[in-house]
C-alpha cells in the first residue's frame, strides 16, 4: 500500500473561461438548481470528514467568487490560477505544500463536476484503505461501441473497447509525487492528473487504479450537459 496519508485535502482548479459552452460567464458559475456548477463539489468537499483543505485556483480577474461563494466553506483556500487547467492544477499543489507534507492523499476535482456524490467518495476512501495502490482515478468503462476516423470524419475501424476508460475526477495522488510530476510534463498537453503521472512513472512501475465511478458524474461542457446535471441533482434530492 502507497505510504500516503489521511487526512486528505482537495484541489479544484476553477480558473478557465469554458468556451465550448457559449456562455458570457465562465461555467463553473453557471447556474443550476439555484446555485453555481462550482458549488455542490465544493459542498461535498466540505461536509467529507476525511478532507481537511479545499484549494480553488481562480482567476486572478476572476468577477464571481466573492458574489457567488464568497465565505460560504470554510474549508478553501483560494490559490490564484493558471494558464492552463494543469497550470492552475499545480499552483494548487504548491499552496498545499505550505500547509501539508508530501505524503497527504490529494483529491483533484472538476468545478464543473457537480454530480460527484456520497458512493464515489466513500468508494475512493476505502480502496485508498485497503488497495495497493499509488493513486486512483474515477473512470466508466466504455459500454459503447466506438469508431476511430480517417480523413473526413470517415470510418477507419472499430476500436476494441473491453480495456477503454472514460476519465473522470476526483483523481487522487499523493501531493508530493503528483506535484513532482507536473513539474517535469509539458503542461499544455496533459489533461488531467493521471496522464502527468504516467509520463514520468510508466504504468510498469507506478499502479495507478481505475475505480469505476458513478456514470452520472459527468462535466459539464456542451450547453446540454447543463439540463442533464441538474436532472441527476434533482433526482438525487428526491432519494
Amino acid at each position: 500500500m502507497s505510504s500516503a496519508q489521511f487526512p486528505a485535502i482537495a484541489v479544484i482548479p476553477a480558473a478557465g473561461v469554458g468556451q465550448r459552452m457559449a456562455s458570457n460567464i465562465p461555467k463553473q458559475y453557471l447556474n443550476c438548481l439555484g446555485k453555481p456548477l462550482i458549488w455542490y463539489a465544493l459542498k461535498q468537499m466540505q461536509q467529507c470528514d476525511w478532507i481537511e483543505h479545499i484549494f480553488v485556483s481562480i482567476s486572478s480577474t476572476d468577477e464571481y467568487w466573492q458574489d457567488e461563494i464568497g465565505d460560504t466553506f470554510a474549508k478553501v483556500i483560494l490559490v490564484e490560477g493558471g494558464a492552463s487547467r494543469a497550470h492552475s492544477v499545480l499552483n494548487g499543489l504548491n499552496k498545499a505544500l505550505e500547509y501539508c507534507n508530501d505524503n497527504t492523499w490529494t483529491l483533484v476535482h472538476d468545478a464543473a463536476r457537480p454530480c460527484l456524490f456520497d458512493n464515489d467518495l466513500e468508494a475512493i476512501k476505502q480502496t485508498l484503505f485497503s488497495d495497493e495502490v499509488d493513486g486512483l482515478i474515477l473512470a466508466d468503462k466504455v459500454h459503447d461501441t466506438v469508431k476511430s476516423a480517417r480523413d473526413n470524419e470517415l470510418i477507419d475501424k472499430t476500436v476494441d473497447r473491453s480495456t477503454l476508460w472514460r476519465a473522470q475526477t476526483p483523481q487522487v495522488f499523493p501531493l508530493g509525487a503528483l506535484q513532482s510530476a507536473l513539474q517535469k510534463a509539458d503542461l499544455q498537453l496533459i489533461t488531467d492528473e493521471a496522464s502527468a503521472m504516467e509520463s514520468v512513472a510508466g504504468s510498469d512501475s507506478y499502479n495507478i487504479k481505475l475505480l469505476q465511478g458513478d456514470p452520472r458524474n459527468i462535466k459539464v461542457t456542451r450547453p446540454q450537459d447543463l439540463s442533464l446535471v441538474s436532472l441527476y441533482l434533482s433526482e438525487q434530492k428526491e432519494n
